[in-house]
């Protein structure tokens, strides 16, 4: 390697694991903000690997469009840094070796079927899995099909994601972070995971351009002198948040297009009768059966999550909305409304007791039925933590329907405490 090239150290791990010095190593999560040297340092090390190693590279983004003309070009560019140009051919999708068997395949995940076995036949050779933009991936089963589709024998194979670190609600913060117990921006190995995180302050400052790197001095200043909690005006919150997130590439706590913006917490009921009072139910199996009790008063909505759980029968259902009878109502029965596409429960839970209707649904009533909690203001209970959840990853997402419109759409997901506080408005 060229005496020029300079890695930042926080790379050195993946040079090691390259040249086989990390065998326990299987796959390597690289996250990072701005100007991180993220996809300059992978580019460098994955180009290493294929030039010196032979290893079989495939490039990967979920969607991969005009790779002749963005992807491609990129790569080729980290060989001639490290002076490997000359040994391969460049094909349209593919780099092909001229002196050994190692190659790179440029692909996307996706595919117009929704199906990913064509793509995977030809994957049992390839040593790297590498993922670019990897948060686009939708979820953690379609990655690992890919993954677990990579079986090189010759050299140590591995996966490779890279990403700006999104929402902590996506499945790689869950997967590779919560079930594993890994703090945020940690660099080292856990559970066969290489972890690398980098910012600005890692590379050297002649790399990063003089403007930037001012900007980035006085921001930090900025952000080590003040905490998001005490901050009160609007352009001093964004400038802090832009810092942490975009710079630092720090994992949101909230989504972008977030569907309800401005929401608070409550510790107890207003004082007052209401003007509406009802439960709401959403039915759910795998999924968590939600009861939440709502009340609107003339200008507000205040919702109190009362059940969040999965696997429950009729009966255990009935049982909760009973001792909620006593528990809210001086035992009088509360209006339920609940999820009419389960009109055998509704039957049932009436004749266990429970006085349970149907919401109204229909064409455009999940859009009606936001507009509706959005013409109020929205209170949610402190202790309704998997609503708190909800509400900072409920967002809307553009989707594209078979004649080729789209649309604006909520995201069917992060949906079902939401689901249940709508039906409890549907007859509002």
């Amino acid at each position: 390697m060229s005496e020029q090239i300079r890695i930042p150290e926080v790379y050195t791990p993946l040079f090691e694991l390259i040249e086989g010095h990390l065998p326990n190593v299987s796959k390597v999560i690289v996250t990072g903000g701005r100007y991180s040297g993220k996809s300059h340092c992978l580019g460098l090390g994955l180009g290493h690997a294929v030039g010196h190693y032979g290893h079989r590279l495939l490039f990967a983004r979920y969607t991969m469009t005009s790779a002749s003309q963005s992807v491609i070009p990129e790569f080729v560019d980290k060989l001639e840094v490290l002076g490997l140009d000359q040994y391969y051919t460049i094909n349209k999708t593919t780099l092909e070796s001229n002196f050994d068997k190692s190659r790179v395949f440029f692909k996307g995940l996706k595919t117009g079927s929704g199906n990913q076995d064509a793509a995977l036949k030809s994957l049992s050779d390839v040593s790297i899995f590498c993922t670019e933009e990897a948060s686009e991936i939708p979820t953690y089963e379609e990655w690992e099909k890919v993954h677990l589709s990579i079986r090189a024998m010759d050299v140590q194979p591995f996966s490779v994601l890279i990403l700006n670190p999104a929402s902590t609600s996506h499945w790689i913060y869950k997967k590779f972070f919560i079930e594993r117990g890994v703090k945020a921006g940690f660099n080292g190995i856990k559970d066969e995971v290489l972890y690398i995180h980098s910012t600005w302050e890692d590379l050297a400052e002649d790399m990063i351009t003089p403007m930037h790197l001012d900007n980035f001095k006085e921001a930090k200043k900025f952000y080590e002198s003040n905490t998001l909690e005490s901050l009160t005006i609007p352009k001093d919150v964004v400038k802090w948040k832009w810092y942490n997130d975009v710079i630092l590439g720090g994992w949101k706590n909230r989504v972008d297009n977030v569907i309800f913006e401005a929401w608070d917490m409550f510790k107890e009921f207003p004082d007052g009768k209401p003007i509406y009072h009802i439960l709401g139910l959403d039915f759910g199996f795998k999924d968590p059966n939600v009861l939440v009790e709502t009340k609107v008063y003339s200008d507000s909505i205040y919702c109190k999550l009362h059940l969040y759980k999965p696997d429950l029968s009729n009966q255990e259902l009935a049982d909760k909305i009973r001792s909620l009878y006593i528990e809210i109502n001086g035992g009088k029965a509360l209006y339920t409304v609940a999820d009419g596409a389960r009109p055998e429960i509704i039957k049932e839970l009436n004749k266990l007791g429970c006085t349970v209707l149907k919401a109204k649904k229909g064409a455009g009533s999940i859009e009606a039925g936001i507009q509706k909690i959005l013409s109020k203001d929205l209170f949610i209970h402190e202790d309704s933590k998997e609503l708190h959840y909800e509400l900072d990853n409920y967002h809307y997402v553009e989707k594209t329907n078979v004649l080729g419109e789209t649309k604006t759409v909520p995201v069917d997901d992060f949906n079902h405490g939401l689901d249940a506080l709508r039906y409890s408005l549907s007859l509002y």
